[in-house]
C-alpha cells in the first residue's frame, strides 16, 4: 500500500511523532456525499507497523461521526473479549531489531487512538475497548504537535484513496458508458451527451474573481479544452455576486463559440485577437469552437435560471442544469423541484466528479490570479514599471522576491530595463539597504 505525506506531516515530522514509543491506533475518515475513505496506521513501539484503507458507500446518510463508531465495531470486534471476573494481561510483541522496542501487537488495542472525527458515543466505545485491552483506552482528536501532524498524513491517504476510487470509477470505458447513457435517459436528451461543460466560480470575499470552464468528452476529461475567465464586470472590478459572474463568463463562452461558427474573426474580452474555424494555422481542431451536448453550472435554481436566461439571450439552444452541492440535487430551468439521482448511479458519480473538478480548476486559476496580484501590485508603484515591463521582469526572475534579491545590474539586464530604471525598481524594493539614498 502506498503512504501519502502530506506537507505538514512530512517524514521527518512523522519520525518526531513516533520516536516517543507511541503505542497507537490512527483513524482518518475523508468523506463526501456518496462515499467515504478510511485510513488506519497501527503504530507500535513507536513505529508504523501497518496499514490499511478501503472506501465505503454513504448509502443511509450517515454521518461521518456514525461512520467512525462503525468504523471501531468492525475492526475491533474481531478481536476476544477479556474473560469475566479478571484482568486480562496485555500481549507484547517481541523487539525484531537491535534498535526495536518490545510492544502492543497490532491485533490488539493500544492504550491509543487518534482520531480524525470522534465517534458517537464515545464513552461507550472507549469502555467497551478498556474491557476487550485490559487497561483504560484514550480516544481523541489530537489538535496540535506531532500527534497531529501524524493524523494529518493519515488523512492525506484517505484522501487519496477517494480520489483515486472515483478516477478509476469515472476512468473504466463501461462505467462511462453507463453513465452517458443514464444522464441522457434522467434528462430526457436525444442522445448521450459526449461532450458536457461544466462551469464554477472562485474568489476571495467578492474579489478577483475567476470562472472555470471544464470539458469532458466520452467521460473523460478534457485537460487541453479547459479555459478560465478572469470576470471584469461593467467598470472592470468584478461582478456583484456569483450569478452575475456565471451571466459574463458564459456570454463570454458562447459568443465566441456563435462567432467561431459563423467564420467571424475577431478579439475577446482579455483583448485577444482569434480566427474563426474549427481547426487552427497548425490544422489542429479548436475545441474552444465545439459545441457542447450538455452544460452544467454549480448552484441550484436561481444559478441555473441565470445561466438560462443568458443562453436562451444569445440564441443558445443546448441542455442544461445546475448540480447543488448539499444534497447533490440535480436542477432543470424552470422546475420548481430538483430532480434526484439514485445515489450509487454511475450518472451522479460522473456529474460530481465534474464539478469537483470545474471546482479545482476555478481555486487553481484564483489562486494564481491572486498571487499575481499581489507581485504586480509591488511592482505597480513604481515609475516607469508599466504591464508588460512588470511580465517580463516576472518572467526573467520567477517571483518579485527573486527580483528583490537582485543586483541593480542583473535587473538592468532585463530586456526594456536598462542600468537608470534597474537602479530605481532596486532601490523601491530595497527601501532600507543601506546601499539605498
Amino acid at each position: 500500500m502506498v503512504v501519502y505525506f502530506s506537507r505538514s506531516g512530512s517524514t521527518k515530522n512523522v519520525a518526531e511523532a513516533i520516536q516517543t514509543q507511541t503505542d497507537a491506533d490512527i483513524f482518518a475518515l475523508v468523506s463526501d456525499e456518496l462515499d467515504a475513505a478510511v485510513h488506519v496506521f497501527h503504530v507500535r513501539g513507536g513505529r508504523i507497523r501497518g496499514t490499511r484503507g478501503w472506501v465505503v458507500s454513504r448509502d443511509d446518510d450517515a454521518s461521518e461521526a456514525e461512520l467512525m463508531a462503525r468504523l471501531f465495531e468492525q475492526i475491533y470486534s474481531e478481536l476476544p473479549d477479556v474473560p469475566e471476573g479478571r484482568k486480562r494481561r496485555i500481549e507484547q510483541a517481541e523487539a525484531v531489531s537491535v534498535d526495536d522496542v518490545i510492544h502492543t501487537p497490532t491485533r490488539a488495542v493500544p492504550r491509543e487512538i487518534l482520531v480524525s472525527v470522534m465517534p458517537t458515543e464515545k464513552g461507550t466505545i472507549a469502555e467497551w475497548l478498556s474491557e476487550k485491552r485490559g487497561a483504560a483506552v484514550d480516544i481523541h482528536v489530537p489538535k496540535r504537535g506531532p500527534k497531529a501532524q501524524l493524523l494529518e498524513t493519515v488523512k492525506e491517504n484517505a484522501k487519496q484513496a477517494l480520489v483515486l476510487h472515483k478516477t478509476r470509477r469515472s476512468g473504466d470505458l463501461a462505467q462511462r458508458g453507463q453513465a452517458l447513457d443514464e444522464l441522457a435517459e434522467y434528462l430526457d436528451l436525444p442522445a448521450s451527451p459526449l461532450r458536457i461543460e461544466c462551469y464554477d466560480i472562485s474568489h476571495t470575499q467578492g474579489q478577483l474573481q475567476v470562472g472555470s470552464m471544464v470539458v469532458f468528452e466520452d467521460g473523460v476529461p478534457r485537460k487541453d479544452a479547459y479555459r478560465h475567465f478572469n470576470i471584469h464586470g461593467e467598470n472592470g472590478e468584478g461582478t456583484p455576486d456569483d450569478t452575475s459572474a456565471m451571466d459574463e463568463v458564459l456570454r463570454r463562452r458562447f459568443r465566441r463559440l456563435l462567432a467561431e461558427e459563423n467564420g467571424e474573426d475577431g478579439e475577446d474580452e482579455e483583448g485577444v485577437a482569434f480566427e474563426s474555424g474549427p481547426v487552427d494555422a497548425s490544422g489542429r481542431p479548436r475545441r474552444f469552437s465545439y459545441r457542447p451536448d450538455l452544460v452544467v453550472v454549480d448552484g441550484g435554481l436561481p444559478q441555473v435560471n441565470a445561466a438560462r436566461d443568458a443562453l436562451d439571450s444569445m440564441g443558445i439552444d443546448i441542455p442544461l442544469i445546475g448540480l447543488a452541492k448539499r444534497l447533490e440535487e440535480v436542477w432543470i430551468p424552470g422546475e420548481e423541484f430538483p430532480l434526484i439521482f439514485p445515489r450509487t448511479s454511475a450518472a451522479l458519480y460522473m456529474l460530481q466528479y465534474l464539478r469537483d473538478e470545474s471546482h479545482r480548476f476555478a481555486i487553481t486559476a484564483h489562486r494564481k490570479r491572486r498571487a499575481n496580484n499581489q507581485q504586480r501590485s509591488v511592482l505597480d508603484v513604481i515609475a516607469g514599471v508599466g504591464p508588460s515591463r512588470q511580465k517580463a521582469l516576472l518572467r526573467h526572475f520567477g517571483s518579485v522576491k527573486k527580483i528583490r534579491e537582485s543586483t541593480p545590474e542583473q535587473i538592468a539586464e532585463v530586456n526594456g530595463i536598462g542600468p537608470s530604471l534597474g537602479s530605481v525598481i532596486w532601490q523601491a524594493l530595497n527601501p532600507d539597504s543601506p546601499l539605498s539614498p
